[in-house]
């Protein structure tokens, strides 16, 4: 397993808790884009009904096999994600 080699403060406010789960898996997917990363542990700091903060870490990946798209809300409040993604264990760029 490898040791996570980033890290960052997440902080989201949404007016109840279904958008609080959505807009923070939103935020863990645009980091993941952006720092060619995988999150997978977090630490919570704070949470509230609408407050959320958690230092979250994750490990590097040199690429992405497939894209996740979005994060969706379902009726009866199921959050789903569109596309798993896996890491690629070679080089290349991010989809």
């Amino acid at each position: 397993m490898k040791t996570p080699d980033k890290g960052h403060l997440v902080v989201i406010e949404s007016p109840d808790l279904t958008a609080l789960l959505v807009d923070f898996l939103s935020e863990v997917l645009t980091l993941s884009h952006l720092q060619k990363a995988v999150y997978g542990r977090l630490s919570t700091l704070y949470i509230t009904d609408q407050k959320f903060e958690s230092d979250t870490e994750g490990i590097s990946a040199s690429a992405f096999d497939q894209d996740i798209k979005a994060v969706t809300q379902y009726p009866e409040f199921w959050v789903k994600l569109l596309l798993l993604s896996k890491i690629s264990k070679g080089t290349g760029s991010s989809n």
